[in-house]
């Protein structure tokens, strides 16, 4: 019986000796596992981690290409755009100029409808709007702007009749004074243009018709009108269509150089920058 009891709590030691050998090794090769599990995670999150900056990284650098490529995009329908425009206007600045240049015929008609493309072309320019805006409202009538060369032409025949109407005696304005003008006018010897005037006549009718004549023929017409602009009475009355006339041309010429400037600096522009 002792030696029963005996095995039997030999036994029940060793037993309980597996039993706690087996819970010590369990929770050693736990605590090992969730170390080596532990550490495998951590590896595994600092790879995913890394593969995802790496991913984040590149989407970010494709994020800004496709923004260049939008703003390029953008700024080449806006210089495709601006080069039309700028094109479509000095196609139609052109063909306005060519019309105000040529000899004027009655082609009324004709100049409202290049003028209307050439407003609605430069809409948003205000350079060639404001050029448009300063051309003679006579740009359209039926005789149209006269040219130069028209100008000149009939300036030979106007002169010669300002200069009689200069000679008509004062209150003597009917048909007894207008024959004493063409008397006067035939039997004295009108001045050159470089005759020296004397100091009490240099802006006398004759003199400033002289001068008025030389600036004409050599197509100053601004300095021309500038001399007209001394006549008074009866000469004056007479020279006054042709000076409006010549007016309205120098308007008109500078409004053109105007528009055909800008459309130049507009084109140099937009063929700078596509080379």
């Amino acid at each position: 019986a002792v030696v029963k009891a005996a095995t039997d709590s030999a036994a029940a030691d060793h037993a309980a000796d597996l039993v706690s050998t087996k819970t010590r090794l369990e929770a050693e090769i736990g605590a090992a596992a969730q170390v080596e599990f532990s550490q495998s995670l951590a590896e595994h999150k600092a790879e995913f981690v890394k593969e995802l900056e790496s991913k984040v990284s590149i989407i970010q650098e494709l994020a800004q290409k496709l923004k260049q490529l939008e703003a390029a995009l953008v700024a080449s329908r806006s210089f495709e755009s601006g080069s039309l425009k700028a094109h479509k206007m000095s196609a139609a600045a052109l063909a306005l100029a060519e019309k105000l240049e040529a000899a004027s015929d009655g082609g009324s008609i004709s100049v409202a409808m290049e003028l209307d493309a050439l407003k609605d072309a430069a809409q948003d320019n205000e350079v060639v709007s404001t050029a448009i805006a300063s051309l003679p409202g006579r740009i359209t009538d039926m005789g149209g702007i006269a040219t130069m060369a028209q100008l000149q032409t009939r300036f030979a025949s106007v002169v010669d009749k300002a200069r009689q109407a200069s000679f008509v005696p004062k209150g003597r304005e009917g048909l007894e004074g207008q024959l004493l003008g063409m008397v006067y006018s035939t039997i004295k010897y009108a001045p050159s243009p470089d005759d020296p005037a004397p100091e009490e006549e240099k802006d006398g009718a004759e003199y400033v018709l002289a001068r008025a004549s030389k600036h004409v023929k050599l197509g100053e017409l601004e300095r021309a009108v500038e001399q007209l602009d001394k006549l008074s009475g009866q000469a004056a009355f007479t020279i006054k269509d042709w000076k409006e006339a010549a007016q309205d041309r120098i308007a008109t010429d500078k409004a053109l150089n105007a528009i055909k400037m800008e459309c130049a600096l507009l084109n140099k522009t937009y063929s700078t920058t596509a080379e």
